[in-house]
């Protein structure tokens, strides 16, 4: 999960985020940590993670977490999504795709 976060960021914000960013050699490290953390830390456990595979290999990630009630939308969120991404040309639905319920 943590590699296809890594790659999509690199393959998606080259050029407007500073290379040494990307190219940090602790970025998969820090992912890494932050995908246990999400994974397995209780102050996480409504959140909901997927992932796509495509021979065995994971090519896409996603979570999500419940709604944050901010009193302003006209719509219902039934869930908030946090982390969609996709590596080796393999893209998602627009984030959020068939999340929300009309009140």
């Amino acid at each position: 999960m943590a590699r296809v976060h890594v790659t999509c960021w690199q393959q998606t914000y080259r050029g407007l985020v500073p290379d040494s960013v990307l190219d940090d050699p602790g970025l998969l490290e820090a992912r890494e940590r932050s995908w246990t953390g999400a994974l397995t830390d209780e102050r996480w456990s409504s959140n909901r993670a997927a992932v796509a595979e495509l021979g065995g290999t994971v090519v896409g990630i996603a979570m999500s977490g419940p709604a944050q009630e901010d009193g302003v939308r006209a719509v219902r969120w039934v869930r908030r999504t946090s982390s969609v991404a996709g590596s080796g040309g393999h893209r998602a639905p627009p984030p959020g795709a068939g999340l929300k319920e009309d009140r």
